[in-house]
């Protein structure tokens, strides 16, 4: 016999005369299991995740479904230091509204030091200028703020805004109207992006009042082809409006810009027109290419009106169509249908007048002659619309105004 067969057999011998081995015959489900780490593991993780999700809920007032998310970033252990953090942010004029907005977007905020981490960035924009006020604005448009490093990325970008505007002041300004600037290095686009913009003329003051996203982030390359079309329209750099234009044209790129461009010609509307309709009205092109087709759609297929008529006025694709056109419409239909007004009736003023101005010209005015006016705005109408039309005809109701 071989010394390795004499080793297995006598170990064959030891197991079948164990203990171990003669519990497991009369009963086999009495075999000695190893000892799991899963339940003590699992008890050192369930209690933080449920302190985690009843402070968010309780404390935060998180519903289950965002605590639940919030959780998967953030593990409490204790609720010292996220009581802390509150206290913190609350001696900061932050209110719980605001925390709540916050801690959903970075919830491992909780858990910092507060001390080390938020303390010193709100020391830091109060001694630059910002009110408090504004600190609670700037912060919550863009809490990432307070998650990154204060020495290798927040004070080198506030250098670099303080080398490209010149003053605190200015900074200021900045953050006030894009609070997202200091997420990227001002150095590499904005101060391009600026200098380009000066070189046609364009006063400072007027670049900082209108900064947006696209002035940080827009490539150098793109942005120059964008002023110079811009300029090309015949809208001189020197006045508001170029700006304006420049700003929302920079914001997208250039494949968001000829996806609007196909959508435009897809209306027989040529690439040129759509220039000129940019140029009378910027905010119609700021909307998605979605939007801008599903707008141009229910006024030439629904309302069978020809582009013409939209691009003369293009403000109308600004408009919510669910909550303003769609609406209105409806009311202006059935004026027209029971000869109230006259079928060539321009629609567009009407769609353009504020909410309370429209309710009185179209829908109050008419409840005699058309009583089912009111129910007919409120039926096409979104559901919290439906709400604030009511209060608004109560209200008119208790002051005499509907016949």
């Amino acid at each position: 016999m071989s010394r390795s067969l004499w080793k297995q057999q006598s170990l064959l011998q030891i197991i079948l005369s164990s203990k171990t081995h003669q519990s497991f015959l009369q009963n086999p489900l009495s075999i000695p299991r190893p000892i799991s780490t899963t339940s003590s593991s699992d008890t050192a993780i369930e209690h933080p995740k449920s302190l985690t999700l009843s402070y968010l809920t309780n404390t935060l007032g998180f519903s289950s479904d965002a605590a639940l998310k919030a959780s998967k970033r953030l593990n409490l252990k204790t609720t010292h230091n996220a009581e802390s953090v509150l206290a913190c942010f609350r001696n900061h004029g932050f209110t719980d509204a605001h925390i709540a907005k916050i801690i959903n977007s970075w919830p491992q905020l909780l858990a910092c030091n507060h001390a080390k981490v938020i303390e010193p960035k709100m020391d830091l924009f109060r001694r630059l200028g910002l009110s408090d006020s504004d600190l609670v604005k700037f912060i919550c448009s863009n809490p990432v703020t307070l998650v990154r490093s204060l020495t290798n990325s927040v004070a080198p970008c506030l250098d670099s805004l303080k080398g490209i505007f010149g003053s605190d002041d200015n900074v200021v300004t900045a953050l006030k109207c894009s609070p997202w600037v200091l997420n990227g290095d001002p150095d590499r686009k904005l101060r391009a992006n600026i200098l380009t913009l000066q070189a046609l003329g364009v006063p400072m003051s007027w670049i900082i009042k209108s900064m947006r996203r696209s002035l940080s982030f827009a490539s150098p390359d793109w942005f120059e082809e964008v002023t110079e079309t811009v300029k090309g329209l015949g809208l001189d750099p020197k006045r508001p409006k170029y700006l304006n234009v420049v700003v929302v044209m920079s914001g997208m790129d250039r494949r968001t810009w000829e996806e609007k461009c196909r959508v435009f010609r897809s209306f027989g509307v040529s690439e040129e027109e759509t220039l000129l309709v940019f140029k009378k009205q910027p905010l119609c092109l700021g909307n998605s290419a979605k939007k801008i087709g599903t707008m141009l759609g229910f006024y030439v297929n629904e309302l069978g009106w020809k582009p013409s008529v939209v691009l003369g006025r293009p403000t109308v694709l600004t408009l919510s169509l669910d909550k303003r056109v769609i609406p209105r419409c409806s009311v202006l239909k059935l004026l027209t249908s029971k000869g109230l007004l006259v079928k060539d009736f321009d629609w567009i003023p009407a769609l353009l007048l504020k909410e309370c101005h429209f309710l009185e010209r179209f829908v109050n005015k008419y409840l005699v002659e058309a009583p089912e006016l009111m129910q007919v705005y409120q039926t096409n109408m979104p559901s919290n619309g439906c709400q604030v039309i009511g209060l608004y005809r109560v209200s008119k109701l208790l002051h005499g105004s509907f016949k």
